[in-house]
């Protein structure tokens, strides 16, 4: 589960299917939006060539990852890459946030279709990925991806605040229906 959970960061920490219309830059208003989106896409097409040069090229050298397994770096990220195979993805949503002139968040959710050490995976995730312009370049320097919210993690969580509930009324002594 772990290295399914890895490779769907280093996924979506940049890389993508060639799709035009998953990221549809076309459809953003101003050059900087088009830009940094299109640099998304080719980060996501670099990791489904594993064209770890091309891959490199888009990301900072402080470049930092966080997913549920941790931090990772860039080396880490690119040889991730050895590993992995992305079948397919398809983004949506994709929000562009200016932080400041040389500062863009892209914001989108993405699904994820791939192979990691021979075990295939799926995963729906929610993304955040900040680029920024360094020396005249804009370079990937954060993503961070979490797993989407399934009806069973909402169900499973709506039964643990019921517990929580529950065993709160009983170290307060109330045991009946008004507690």
């Amino acid at each position: 589960m772990k290295a399914t959970q890895i490779t769907l960061a280093v996924l979506l920490a940049v890389f993508s299917y060639p799709c035009h219309s998953q990221f549809a830059p076309e459809s953003l208003g101003d050059a900087l939006s088009k830009d940094i989106v299109n640099r998304e896409r080719l980060a996501w097409e670099a990791a489904k060539k594993k064209d770890k040069a091309g891959l490199a090229a888009l990301l900072a050298e402080d470049y930092a990852e966080i997913i549920d397994d941790g931090v990772f770096d860039k080396k880490q990220i690119l040889s991730y890459l050895d590993h992995l195979t992305v079948t397919s993805y398809s983004p949506r949503d994709v929000r562009v946030k200016k932080l400041a002139p040389d500062a863009v968040m892209l914001i989108y959710q993405v699904t994820v279709e791939g192979n990691y050490d021979g075990h295939n995976f799926h995963a729906d995730s929610n993304a955040a990925s900040l680029w920024t312009e360094r020396g005249g370049t804009w370079l990937n320097v954060h993503f961070q991806e979490s797993p989407m919210p399934t009806s069973v993690s909402q169900d499973a969580r709506t039964l643990d605040e019921q517990a929580i509930r529950a065993a709160d009324a009983l170290a307060k002594g109330c045991t009946g229906k008004g507690c």
